[in-house]
């Protein structure tokens, strides 16, 4: 993501949260910091408010989604589905048209929590267990929709060979 502060040109920005577990199995997450970094390295870690971030729209979704190490769209399943993969490996599934809608991998138990909490996140029909269906309105905060995509993204990950696997989380390590 390429954005600016001031006359500064900046090359990443990284949402940090906190979660925060509960004794029931539940949990919170809380996103209100902010860091920068421009092609010279580092320059801030600031808490931020959320007026800060953008409002979530396809693009901003997608940059979401390409910017995970190695991440591809295509487009097998006709043009009303962008899907999002990593080493040939579904991640992100984007409706083209209509609402803002989405698919994410999603841990089997968080995923029931999550559910429970927002009513715009449900189960999808296929593989419901393992995949939520995110109708994107303003319930749920972009930096959790950010977060989202990138479990959903570690999830498959940490499901490829050993090499890849490695090769990837090493990727993902220089960012952040």
């Amino acid at each position: 993501m390429r954005s600016t502060f001031g006359s500064l040109i900046v090359r990443h920005i990284y949402f940090f949260s906190q979660l925060t577990l509960q004794g029931d199995n539940s949990f919170t997450v809380s996103f209100n910091y902010l860091r920068a970094e421009s092609n010279s390295g580092k320059i801030g870690f600031d808490k931020v408010s959320p007026e800060v971030y953008p409002k979530m729209n396809r693009e901003l979704l997608k940059s979401i989604c390409l910017s995970q190490p190695e991440a591809t769209e295509e487009y097998p399943f006709g043009p009303s589905v962008t899907v999002y993969k990593v080493c040939n490996k579904i991640f992100a599934m984007v409706n083209v048209q209509g609402d803002l809608g989405f698919n994410v991998k999603c841990d089997p138990e968080i995923a029931e929590t999550l559910r429970s909490s927002y009513s715009s996140v449900t189960a999808w029909n296929f593989q419901k267990k393992h995949w939520n269906y995110i109708m994107v309105n303003e319930s749920i905060p972009d930096e959790l929709i950010t977060a989202w995509v990138e479990d959903s993204f570690d999830l498959v990950v940490d499901k490829l060979p050993k090499f890849k696997k490695l090769a990837i989380q090493a990727r993902v390590s220089e960012i952040t």
